[in-house]
């Protein structure tokens, strides 16, 4: 049978794993990146487990106010790409001898997104998942495939507080609690979470 060109195959609205939907459209990097923090304090502010850590609500409406439209992340040309968003080494395919990679899964997360995104997914979300030398023949190939990656071609002051940024937004409403933890567990897990954020606001506060 062949496809009915009619169809929709396939269709990527919002930020799939964060659920956000957007009513106007995203217009530059600085939009992107408060609408992210804004979510996630809307998780904080409204999901009941994250209640102890509701006193990050302040700094964080602070910082979306005061501190990213000063940040040189933000003020980044807007340039989205597409993007697997979950490029580990579960969802690469390799085959044969020698081995090639033969292709790519688990594109539920994909979509367009600002290029330094899929890096910062790397080491925060998927931070440990790549081998050290093979992550690094990966950024060297897309090198010479001429991609900006954080070792090549991505500025360092960005790429700092794009890692920064992730590992703030990551951590203000945290997705893989309440998990397993019990109750002690639990309240642990959320004050390593707030520390997390606020180391990283006060990173941001150094470079301002």
């Amino acid at each position: 049978m062949s496809p009915d060109p009619t169809r929709p195959w396939f269709k990527i609205t919002g930020i799939v794993g964060d659920a956000i939907t957007f009513d106007v459209p995203v217009r530059s990097h600085r939009d992107y990146l408060r609408i992210k923090v804004e979510d996630k304090l809307r998780q904080l502010q409204t999901t009941d487990i994250f209640l102890p850590n509701r006193y990050l609500s302040p700094l964080l409406t602070a910082f979306v106010s005061d501190t990213l439209p000063t940040l040189k992340l933000a003020n980044e040309a807007a340039e989205f790409v597409f993007t697997h968003f979950d490029l580990s080494p579960r969802n690469v395919l390799v085959s044969g001898t020698p081995p090639m990679v033969t292709g790519l899964v688990d594109f539920e997360f994909s979509g367009f997104f600002p290029k330094v995104d899929e890096f910062v997914n790397d080491y925060v979300d998927n931070g440990g998942d790549w081998a050290s030398a093979a992550y690094s023949a990966y950024l060297g190939r897309l090198a010479e495939l001429g991609v900006d990656t954080p070792a090549h071609g991505i500025d360092e002051v960005v790429w700092r507080q794009a890692y920064w940024f992730g590992q703030m937004t990551e951590h203000i409403a945290p997705w893989w609690l309440p998990g397993d933890e019990g109750e002690e567990g639990l309240k642990a897990a959320l004050r390593e979470s707030a520390a997390v954020v606020q180391e990283m606001l006060r990173n941001f506060e150094k470079v301002n």
